[in-house]
């Protein structure tokens, strides 16, 4: 970094002297122990001795320690450090600082995120010292004119929204967001941001030219929320090198697009994890006659074990290494800065919400600690009936119905239940809680006994059969299938983020107003069989009308062959593989086929893929006779010593690490299990072309130390949806710190009949592909599905 700010330097702001010219002022804004610092000062020692080796060289040097080599660090042990270091190399160069003489590096200890701006204001300090230092540091802050930033600025997602003192740094990267963007919730709290936005500050509205040189979290390259500050860096510099080091568990589990290990670039002996996001360096640089032309903007890619020699290779030699691709950021790609390069045409297809008579609703919020969600619907009725009856004091109430939190009066709405909504088993309703994780909820939207009850959606679920569950944005490009099903209400979390639910028709009388809707769709009414109507825009239903498909108002089943179709698309793989950065920054669009028995063709795999992933339904071959020869011995359950199961001695207790509870939310912990290659006989049934899908690698999954379920292809354990590893997530629920029980023996089968509807999704993965491709080749134009 220090090396590319250097020649930047040199080649771009006219100063041959680089980072040694007396007008160049460096900043690291979180100098830590002062490495960048150091090594600046190394850069201008070399820079120097290449003019001239003569006696001056160490004053010179030891002048830019002092004078123009800034730094500020927060903790006083790394200060010390910085100081120490300092000190020692100018000790070596034989011209050690004189502390009589009042000499020091210009490295405060201080907020580097305060005191930017006359006015700011100070919190009282217990020392003189304290006053002085922070004086001092201010006096950087305002009166030099920094020309160069860098460092490795913290990386911190859970520091807050910047206080007063800090002056609402990230405030200019939120201006239209909602308006323009549609984004609701950002990430723009993140302490490295607050950090380029300091420097951009510095730069691009003080100084007026400069460079930036960060390495921080990659995430704002491409993330929706950071689409207005890429945009503003855009505008303020001319010319931005991506070095992009990749590394991140969740965006890409830390596998190169080969499928090879790909850790952190902060990987070492000592600590091979490294840390769990990637990582990038960026380098902005603004010219002094900056103007209105485009950017230039270069990204390259790191990857695999070996990144870091990489690296180093292409620091001395700009033609090793990978080579830099030109970026074209713009408004239709949200200004990313990475690669972004969705299928030909993709953004011409309809996005979802386009389809859609009414726009797509959130799940339910429950915020009640699971109390009315439970796989035992027996366990719910009893924990609601007890909270409902006006004779149990409230200290008999189960403790999370009890107990006052984000939003819940128990009493208020108590009383209100009992006077108004006594308790109805009607209300006890099926309820999709995770991907394929089917439990009971206790469903009320008349008071505020859900965190958001979703009446909207409560309604519509009277009237359709079936629900398409989408993302707005999807937070990670490698994120699975990037829609779901379900025949039943869902919870907002079923995937990762928010999760819409697009219904697939609704009730006639939802054409009201939103507050008639409340009054006209009770739980407890039931509504005529023939009063609905299809959930599709003008738009759709003239797409179909022009296929000759007109009987869509009319026949629920032509009302359904849209979702169907995109059900189909969405749980492509190779959809998601050629568009998942796209998908991460809106709804998702898919290709419209252009024939009839192209749509007709594509909505039966969806119905497939529809009642895969609905476990209530039985599907022949997996759990209704006659059972498949291969999938029949998917994810057997059994004791490893061949001895019968004995549900009672504590064979179904999840006790191999599956769960860990952190601040009142489920995470998957590692757990046990076996990779091994498949036997002799395992696969007998399958095609070599459906071997090759699964692979040769299976999986036993533990339980505990006893018992496993036997032959999970890696395929199925691996398989995505929405974010979430299916079986990891639902295994992570059972294990006993959280379920507080041992498995019952339905839930013990239930990960089985699981485990082999993900393997029957990965088999029919081929012909969803295929379907894809053909779609593709030729497709509806956007304009013909507007919204109604």
């Amino acid at each position: 970094m220090v090396d590319r700010v250097d020649h930047a330097l040199r080649t771009q702001l006219d100063l041959p002297l680089g980072l040694a010219d007396p007008k160049v002022h460096v900043l690291d804004p979180c100098t830590g122990t002062g490495s960048y610092l150091t090594a600046v000062l190394d850069k201008i020692v070399t820079t120097l001795k290449e003019q001239g080796d003569d006696g001056l060289v160490a004053a010179d040097a030891k002048q830019a320690a002092l004078s123009r080599l800034h730094g500020f660090e927060l903790l006083p042990a790394p200060f010390v450090i910085a100081h120490l270091r300092i000190g020692i190399a100018l000790h070596r160069l034989g011209v050690p600082l004189d502390a009589d003489a009042g000499e020091r590096a210009s490295v405060y200890l201080t907020n580097a995120l305060t005191g930017w701006v006359d006015g700011s204001e100070h919190p009282p300090l217990p020392f003189p010292e304290f006053v002085a230092e922070r004086d001092a540091a201010d006096a950087v802050k305002r009166d030099q004119r920094i020309l160069v930033v860098l460092g490795n600025p913290p990386y911190n997602g859970f520091a807050g929204v910047s206080g007063r003192e800090e002056g609402g740094l990230a405030e200019p990267y939120k201006v239209g967001l909602a308006e323009k963007w549609d984004i609701t919730k950002n990430k723009l709290d993140d302490l490295y941001i607050r950090f380029f936005r300091i420097a951009e500050r510095r730069i691009a509205e003080q100084t007026g030219k400069g460079i930036i040189c960060f390495v921080t979290n990659s995430s704002w390259l491409g993330d929706p929320s950071s689409v207005v500050m890429r945009q503003r860096l855009l505008a303020e510099f001319d010319d931005i090198t991506i070095d992009h080091l990749n590394g991140d568990s969740r965006e890409t589990g830390k596998k190169t697009p080969a499928g090879d290990p790909d850790p952190s670039i902060f990987s070492t002996r000592m600590n091979p994890a490294g840390i769990t996001r990637g990582v990038a360096i960026s380098m902005l640089v603004r010219t002094a006659d900056h103007g209105d032309a485009s950017t230039t903007v270069r990204h390259r890619g790191f990857w695999g074990q070996d990144k870091r020699e990489q690296l180093a290779a292409a620091a001395v030699d700009p033609e090793a290494g990978p080579q830099y691709e030109p970026l074209a950021p713009e408004e239709a790609n949200w200004f990313r800065l990475l690669r972004w390069s969705p299928r030909q045409g993709y953004v011409n297809w309809p996005a979802l919400n386009e389809l859609c008579a009414e726009a797509p609703m959130l799940g339910l919020n429950e915020n009640r600690q699971f109390a009315l969600i439970d796989s035992d619907r027996d366990a719910l009725t009893a924990r609601i009936r007890t909270y409902l009856d006006p004779d149990v004091p409230m200290v008999q109430v189960d403790s999370r119905l009890a107990r006052t939190f984000s939003g819940f009066e128990p009493e208020r709405v108590r009383k209100r239940l009992l006077d108004q909504r006594p308790f109805d088993e009607k209300r006890i309703q099926r309820f999709q809680f995770r991907p394929l994780d089917m439990r009971y909820a206790y469903v009320e939207t008349e008071t505020q006994l859900w965190n958001r009850s979703r009446p909207l959606l409560v309604a519509a679920a009277t009237a359709s059969s079936g629900f398409l569950l989408i993302r707005r944005r999807a937070p990670r490009a490698l994120d699975g299938a990037a829609v779901h099903f379900s025949d039943c209400l869902v919870d907002q979390k079923v995937l990762f983020t928010d999760a819409y639910a697009i219904p697939f028709w609704l009730s006639a009388g939802s054409e009201k107003a939103d507050n008639d809707m409340l009054s006209l769709f009770d739980l407890d009414d039931e509504q005529p069989a023939d009063t609905w109507r299809p959930n599709l825009s003008s738009g759709a239903l003239a797409y179909l009308q022009q296929l000759g498909v007109d009987d869509a108002k009319t026949n629920k089943d032509s009302a359904m062959l849209v979702w169907l179709h995109a059900l189909a698309i969405g749980v492509s793989p190779l959809y998601v593989e050629q568009n998942g950065e796209a998908v991460r920054s809106d709804w998702p669009r898919i290709p419209l086929p252009d024939t009839t028995q192209a749509l007709l063709e594509s909505a039966a795999l969806g119905r497939q893929v529809a009642a895969l992933l609905n476990p209530d339904t039985p599907v022949t071959g997996l759990d209704a006779a006659p059972l498949d020869p291969y999938l029949g011995k998917v994810a057997a359950i059994g004791r490893t010593d061949g001895k019968p199961l004995n549900p009672g001695s504590g064979d179904l207790a999840v006790t191999a690490g599956w769960g860990i509870v952190q601040s009142r939310a489920v995470m998957p912990g590692a757990g046990k299990y076996d990779v091994r290659e498949q036997f002799s006989g395992d696969s007998d049934g399958l095609t070599d072309e459906e071997r090759d899908v699964l692979g040769s690698q299976v999986l036993d999954i533990y339980l505990n130390d006893q018992v496993r379920w036997r032959g999970v292809p890696g395929a199925a354990w691996d398989y995505k949806i929405g974010g979430f590893q299916v079986l990891r997530k639902w295994l992570s629920y059972r294990d006993k710190r959280v379920l507080g029980r041992d498995l019952t023996i339905d839930e013990a089968r239930a990960f089985t009949a699981i485990a082999r509807r993900l393997t029957a999704l990965v088999l029919l993965g081929q012909k969803l592909d295929a379907n894809y491709l053909k779609i593709t080749d030729s497709v509806q134009p956007m304009r013909l599905i507007n919204r109604a």
